[in-house]
């Protein structure tokens, strides 16, 4: 639980045994949305949400990927295996229907869930989403560091794990440190959005850097074609970006809604790749009027 703006721990067990940990925010008795954390962070990441969710009538779940965070890590996980965890976290918390929500890499994971439980899933947003990896200029667009994770997920991982223990370690120890090299490489909207929380920021990271094992299994998830075609989805998708995002440039949203059948896309001139952070009203909002009652 992030203590500055409230939260609901929970703890469930998975049919293979895997232990999962979620987050709950807003309102715990509004609809229910289902999100999907950013790439070296976790269920954290959308604690900032919480007072406008409450506002909203809506109630984010959070769960933490296998071997973030709280939740136990699974060998071999592909992106398509998330939506069954995701159907067992609906089941388990009586959500017979859902949003769901990603932000950063957890974007891809958000629109499997919208591939794969059709029937359940009502709407997708999607937060400074990246495009899939065989899709041309994907890599060559991609920043510095990404990039560099991203391939050595596949070629090198002995040494991004080292890179990725240094990262921890300064983390826990120097957190200003980090926090000045991560501002540096980020636009200025996103950095004014980490330092009104800097606090909040560090505990998500550190929280998604617990298990770096499970931070490499995310990386070669991303580092692979995501399984289904984004022609294919049959739920509405409202796509988010902001102009100045230097992770995931602003052309990929205008690319994913050129080809996903119902989708809305939506670029803020003045954001970056905390889009969310400076428009949870609206975004939640628009989530909410669309869904049912």
């Amino acid at each position: 639980m992030n203590p500055a703006f409230g939260g609901t721990d929970e703890e469930l067990r998975l049919a293979d045994g895997r232990r999962l940990l979620l987050t709950r925010y807003g309102d715990l008795r509004g609809f229910p949305v289902l999100y999907c954390h950013g790439g070296l962070s976790s269920r954290l990441d959308v604690a900032s949400a919480a007072p406008a969710a409450r506002r909203a009538g809506v109630q984010i779940v959070a769960p933490d990927r296998p071997g973030i965070g709280g939740s136990d890590r699974r060998p071999r996980y592909q992106l398509l295996d998330w939506p069954g965890d995701v159907e067992q976290v609906a089941d388990a918390l009586g959500m017979p229907r859902f949003a769901v929500m990603g932000w950063s890499f957890g974007a891809a994971y958000a629109t499997a869930c919208a591939y794969a439980l059709p029937d359940r899933v009502t709407r997708a947003t999607l937060l400074a989403s990246p495009i899939p990896r065989d899709w041309s200029g994907m890599i060559e667009q991609l920043n510095r560091l990404d990039r560099f994770l991203l391939r050595g997920s596949a070629t090198a991982p002995v040494v991004e794990r080292q890179f990725l223990r240094l990262m921890r370690a300064t983390t826990r120890h120097a957190p200003r440190v980090f926090l000045k090299q991560t501002l540096r490489s980020l636009d200025p909207q996103s950095r004014r959005a980490i330092s009104r929380h800097p606090d909040a920021f560090v505990a998500a990271t550190l929280a998604g850097l617990h298990d770096l094992d499970g931070v490499l299994d995310d990386y070669r998830i991303w580092n692979r074609p995501w399984g289904f075609a984004l022609q294919e989805l049959r739920s509405p998708v409202q796509v988010w970006h902001g102009r100045q995002d230097t992770l995931c440039p602003a052309q990929w949203a205008e690319r994913l809604a050129g080809v996903i059948p119902d989708a809305a896309l939506t670029v803020i001139p003045e954001a970056g790749h905390f889009v969310a952070h400076d428009h949870w009203p609206r975004i939640l909002g628009e989530l909410r009027s669309a869904s049912p009652a």
